[in-house]
């Protein structure tokens, strides 16, 4: 399904959409603010409809437009809204993913701990057997990695860096337990932590895999989700989860094919991708002032947020934008 213009009239939308409907090609209307966009249907007719588009634009008060009081049921003039559209159904993964990480955190919650363990975190939830069984690279012993970001404040502070080998790297997942890599993007520190990954992930995600298909998304987000995590635990150790890499790697995806393919429709307006981008900017702001308090040995200041996860995956969504997946998705 593919966006071919828009119109400024619903009238003129109107006329145009019987008029595909009449060539039997099946189409709707979806009005955005002040315009009437043309979405395509059968994809297979999209150059046919892209050239009777411009045809309608150079004489739409051609008698052959006129609107006519049989009306084909392939024509949809319901008016949509501009994030959740009724082109498209809710993302049967994108529910699931949802569905995933709130059964995991319910089931969490109710065997948390009230006491963590010490010598690893003091976070009660991360001493779940959840929690242990899908964070990225689990110690179970110490010493354990603790990400570079802690070394460079080790060796600041003249203390001894474990970087040397005594910490190893990957121990879990060299043993074997390679979905590690990719779980921690399901499990989240609190409800309001899932609560507004859910939120952008059906946002985002939803217009993604209505476009691209299931099996597409699905590499999407395990790619998206590998990398990140890898990132993140590179930069500050094991103790690290949530949606957020993936929704980043979304945002990334969208914003690049909205450049490139303006026509696929993709909904994201100026003011979110500027809350988007400043929130992004602004956390790696506050992280870099806490970096350098803390080299300065002063903890007044952490922020434990996986901004290295928001970064990356922001990065790896738009190298992936830069492919035609939908493209792709009709070759096969």
């Amino acid at each position: 399904m593919r966006i071919i213009g828009y119109l400024a009239t619903g009238r003129q939308a109107l006329e145009f959409s019987q008029f595909l409907s009449r060539e039997r090609i099946d189409n709707r209307i979806e009005e955005e603010g002040d315009r009437f966009g043309i979405w395509v249907i059968d994809e297979d007719r999209l150059e046919e409809a892209l050239r009777l588009f411009e045809e309608f634009q150079k004489n739409p008060t051609d008698p052959q437009y006129g609107i006519r009081l049989a009306r084909s049921p392939a024509t949809s003039t319901k008016k949509q809204g501009p994030l959740f559209s009724g082109s498209f159904k809710m993302g049967t993964l994108t529910l699931l993913l949802l569905a995933i990480s709130t059964l995991l955190f319910m089931l969490s919650a109710m065997t948390s701990k009230k006491e963590g363990n010490p010598q690893l975190h003091e976070d009660p939830l991360i001493n779940t057997p959840i929690y242990q069984a899908l964070l990225y690279d689990l110690p179970d012993k110490l010493p354990y990695w603790e990400g570079a970001y802690g070394e460079v404040i080790k060796h600041a502070r003249h203390k001894e860096a474990s970087w040397t080998g005594s910490s190893p790297l990957f121990e879990q997942i060299r043993e074997g337990e390679v979905w590690r890599i990719f779980t921690p993007a399901v499990l989240h520190g609190s409800f309001l932590h899932l609560f507004f990954n859910a939120i952008w992930i059906l946002i985002l995600g939803n217009q993604v895999e209505g476009r691209i298909g299931k099996m597409r998304y699905a590499i999407l987000c395990l790619l998206t989700a590998g990398i990140s995590n890898t990132a993140q635990y590179l930069m500050s150790g094991p103790f690290f989860f949530g949606l957020s890499g993936i929704v980043c790697a979304l945002f990334g995806f969208i914003w690049m094919r909205q450049r490139l393919a303006p026509w696929e429709g993709y909904q994201l307006n100026k003011i979110t991708r500027l809350f988007i981008a400043l929130y992004i900017a602004l956390m790696a702001l506050l992280s870099l002032v806490s970096f350098v308090m803390q080299l300065q040995g002063s903890d007044l200041f952490t922020l434990p947020i996986a901004n290295t996860a928001h970064v990356v995956g922001l990065i790896v969504g738009a190298l992936l934008g830069r492919l035609n997946l939908s493209a792709l998705q009709e070759a096969s």
